[in-house]
């Protein structure tokens, strides 16, 4: 835990966390999808580590790129550290149409690399992992999370999953909780956020978008008990599909009590141009919807720029 001062809320929080029984199976051993023979070269994750500033004469542009991982199909991945300077990679990879996530763990600046959990289907049951947003917070509890889309064959329907791990861990045992569930649509790209640069009872703040064949949207939801449990998930907004796409949202938390997300917006033809639009919760996002000020444009009509993904957090250590 970082020894910083409990900031005031109007009903701080310092519950003790509560491990629960997990719906994952428990982390393997080693990889399922590893060891596949392909006639093709395997894509890479490579990790850039810069020179040490300290070193006389140290002057090239990024370091070495270490190789974490190689897989037949790797579609996604997301990084965060803690305060201690230890690294966590989530790892998405594909297999016949269906996918996992890996957790990697450096304890050495990332010189090293350990498979630290790994979020698989167990047979016979089909289960899909994808699009990780991976979120490293410490105060009242330390902890890994892990937002992900999942779907399984008892429930083809796409949801959006977060689970998390005590920090300190030599392997992770994560609890997991149904974070969106939209009935009658399928939710993925999830971004997790919270404010523990903040606060030592910090929340969690977590958006994804959904797309259908009629519309998308940009939900909504934030947990004050650090994972344990999720508030309904609310649309911030939503725009029929002959008007375009509402994609890739973004959230972070600010000052003041106020919550911010961006999220992009593209044309559906060359009569208008995409943008990046932003809305802002004041309250820590406490009444709902009704905590959200109106939708603006960050970017003008004409940037053409429909990626959203960027942070608003100051520097948390």
């Amino acid at each position: 835990m970082n020894q910083r001062r409990c900031s005031t809320r109007s009903t701080p929080l310092c519950f003790a966390f509560v491990l629960l029984l997990s719906s994952l199976p428990p982390p393997a051993e080693a990889a399922s999808f590893a060891g596949d023979s392909l006639n093709s070269p395997s894509p890479i994750v490579s990790v850039s580590r810069s020179p040490n500033s300290e070193e006389p004469g140290s002057n090239e542009i990024g370091g070495d790129d270490l190789v974490l991982m190689t897989h037949d199909s790797i579609v996604s991945y997301s990084i965060d550290s803690d305060s201690q300077g230890r690294l966590f990679v989530a790892v998405e990879v594909w297999r016949d149409g269906r996918g996992s996530i890996r957790v990697y763990r450096s304890v050495d600046a990332g010189d090293s690399w350990q498979l630290w959990a790994d979020f698989t289907e167990s047979p016979p049951a089909v289960q899909h992992f994808g699009r990780p947003s991976l979120h490293v917070a410490e105060g009242v509890v330390d902890a890994v999370f892990i937002a992900y889309a999942y779907w399984d064959g008892a429930n083809p329907r796409t949801r959006v999953f977060v689970s998390g791990s005590p920090l300190d861990l030599e392997v992770a045992s994560f609890t997991t909780r149904v974070a969106i569930d939209v009935p009658g649509k399928d939710v993925y790209f999830p971004r997790l956020s919270s404010d523990e640069w903040a606060f030592d009872n910090y929340y969690l703040y977590l958006t994804a978008s959904h797309f259908e064949s009629g519309d998308t949207g940009i939900w909504f939801t934030r947990s004050i008990d650090y994972g344990n449990g999720w508030e309904s998930a609310y649309s911030l907004g939503s725009i029929g599909a002959v008007d375009g796409a509402y994609v890739h949202p973004s959230v972070a938390y600010g000052v003041g009590g106020y919550v911010h997300v961006t999220w992009g917006f593209e044309c559906p033809d060359e009569s208008c141009d995409d943008a990046v639009l932003y809305r802002r919760a004041e309250g820590f996002a406490g009444t709902g919807i009704a905590s959200w000020g109106r939708l603006t444009a960050i970017t003008p009509h004409t940037a053409n720029s429909s990626s959203s993904r960027c942070s608003l957090n100051p520097t948390r250590r």
